[in-house]
């Protein structure tokens, strides 16, 4: 038995190293007819199976294998590869550390570093990719890939030594291979990172020393060096573009809004935000602080953003760049005394509190896990720092309007006069079919109250010197006349509008790391999840909604919501 089982393992060799897997595999499984713990024959199988991607079936097989025969090297070498195929990054993982405590190696330490990377274990990368180059066998793909970790990580000085001993490493390696890239191709995400380190605060003489050899900084300044600042290059770029209605754009977005986090320490009712949990990664983290150079305004919302990992780290570097405004969406129960005085003293120019009742039952009632007197209280401690230093920081007052609070729709604007807000945006409820939505219920009781009570609101809104938003989807009589929009391109000499320029100056991570150039858009164009920002801000979705809206046909494509004048004067001007 042993003789026929040896004659078909050798045939089955013989077919493998022949190209022919599946004949190999038939080989294979005649053993296992008699012996389907043949340790050498399941190895054979597994290699067979990888070989025609059947990564699933190769895993079986050298699962089985590595109980009958462990230690084996070349088997679990094989098995993380197979692993790796999978995304089963943890097993994978734990097999390299296995083989790293019997046999250290620079490859393996290097292979470990790149599956810490995939899972977003940055810091673990790092460790494992330094290992790897202190070896005496860095190459300059592994110092390369240790100078993007270090990248990600904000350790820009780092990432730059990793990046010129990655050029030492190549016979006749341009500037541009001693910072890490080929020679040739795509060097945008060179330039944002040079950028960011050239412009960003404190680091303005970092690019002084870029070339490693004498000789090296003007090929460097002829090669990737831009005239003027970043931001202003980027700024007449775009509005190049736009006036030219081009499609594809080779300006960067000037706005971002960034949805950090599902994270939330209330419980809504009328909210399904946090079902799924969602975080954004590290890897759109790092995406948004290279675009920070270019970047004029970013709004922040959850969740809640103080819960996210990444915002306080976020945060302070973006508010190193004087250009960027910020606004905020908040519940404002998080916002103590620490972010009311960042908040006071920093570029914020908006602060939007989602406020839906103006009495602690019907507060609280909406608002699950929420406390009345809490919120007062924060909203004092920001007031009193306001009033410290008067600035450019404002406060809005956002009210879901729906059966259990719109009858308070009057003591909104108190409220908002009472608190020092200067903005007061009254919204209609989203995401619910039940009867609190008094809008698609279409509640006569409730609309009729409305109807008759919106005019006080606008004339005491007026009164007390409050910017009324009113985005409820209900005419009022005495209601500021809609400004009829042109939806087409402008024609030479006249001075008209599109309906919105937001797909050329924009783009919108929102909820579950969805993206569109604003987060009232019907059709979504991507998720960061499955993209980079680089991709979404130019795949067809975000080009199509460029077309559309130039040629004047923005009704085929555009929330119908956009033609009712919603959207704000400063997104349809060129500037």
């Amino acid at each position: 038995m042993k003789k026929k089982h040896q004659k078909l393992l050798e045939e089955g060799k013989n077919r493998f190293l022949s190209g022919d897997y599946e004949e190999a595999l038939e080989r294979y499984s005649l053993i296992f007819k008699d012996c389907p713990d043949h340790p050498d024959a399941l190895f054979e199988a597994g290699k067979a199976c990888y070989a025609r991607k059947l990564y699933p079936e190769a895993g079986q097989y050298l699962e089985r294998a590595e109980k009958l025969n462990p230690g084996n090297v070349a088997l679990l070498e094989l098995l993380a590869k197979v692993y790796q195929e999978e995304k089963l990054y943890q097993e994978a993982a734990g097999i390299l550390q296995r083989l790293l405590l019997s046999s250290p190696s620079a490859l393996r330490h290097y292979e470990l570093g790149l599956l810490y990377e995939r899972t977003g274990r940055y810091n673990e990368a790092a460790g494992e990719l330094t290992k790897a180059c202190g070896m005496g066998m860095g190459t300059a793909e592994m110092h390369h890939e240790l100078g993007r970790i270090y990248w990600i990580l904000g350790d820009g000085m780092k990432a730059l030594g990793e990046f010129r001993k990655a050029g030492g490493k190549g016979e006749g390696s341009s500037v541009c291979l001693s910072l890490g890239l080929p020679a040739a191709g795509d060097h945008s995400e060179l330039d944002e990172f040079l950028d960011t380190l050239r412009y960003g605060p404190d680091r303005g003489e970092v690019i002084l020393d870029v070339g490693p050899k004498r000789g090296r900084k003007k090929t460097f300044q002829k090669d990737f060096s831009r005239t003027g600042d970043p931001f202003e290059v980027n700024r007449e770029l775009n509005n190049r573009e736009m006036k030219e209605g081009q499609s594809y754009l080779e300006s960067k977005p000037r706005g971002l809004l960034v949805t950090l986090t599902h994270r939330c320490n209330l419980r809504c009712f009328m909210c399904n935000i946090g079902k799924p949990e969602w975080d954004m990664k590290k890897k759109t983290v790092a995406e948004i602080v290279r675009w920070l150079p270019y970047l004029q305004e970013i709004r922040w919302q959850g969740g809640e953003v103080f819960l996210s990992d990444f915002f306080e780290e976020l945060y302070a570097e973006a508010s190193r760049y004087p250009r960027i405004s910020h606004s905020f969406i908040t519940n404002g129960l998080l916002l103590d005394g620490k972010w009311a005085e960042r908040f006071s003293n920093g570029n914020v120019d908006l602060i939007t509190f989602s406020i839906d009742g103006v009495t602690k039952d019907v507060y609280e009632k909406i608002r699950a896990g929420g406390s009345f007197a809490k919120l007062l209280e924060n909203l004092g401690i920001l007031n009193e720092r306001r009033s410290r230093k008067p600035g450019n920081l404002k406060t809005m007052l956002n009210a879901v309007i729906m059966e259990s609070n719109y009858r308070q729709v009057l003591d909104f604007v108190e409220f908002a006069s009472e608190y020092g807000f200067q903005y007061l945006q009254l919204s209609s409820i989203e995401d619910v079919t039940g009867p609190e939505n008094i809008f698609l219920c279409r509640n006569g009781r409730a609309l009729e109250f409305l109807r008759k009570k919106m005019p006080e609101v606008i004339r005491r809104s007026e009164e007390k010197k409050l910017v009324l938003r009113n985005c409820l989807p209900l005419p009022v009589e005495g209601g500021e006349k809609k400004r009829k929009i042109d939806k087409g391109h402008p024609s030479p000499g006249a001075k008209q509008e599109l309906l919105c320029l937001l797909p050329w100056q924009y783009l919108s991570i929102n909820y579950g790391g969805s993206v569109a150039p604003h987060c009232s858009c019907r059709k979504k164009t991507g998720s960061v999840d499955e993209y980079s920002l680089k991709e979404l801000w130019n795949n067809e979705m975000m080009q199509l909604y460029r077309k559309m809206i130039f040629e004047g046909k923005a009704h085929l494509l555009c929330n119908q919501q956009c033609f009712n004048d919603i959207v704000p004067p400063e997104y349809r001007r060129i500037g």
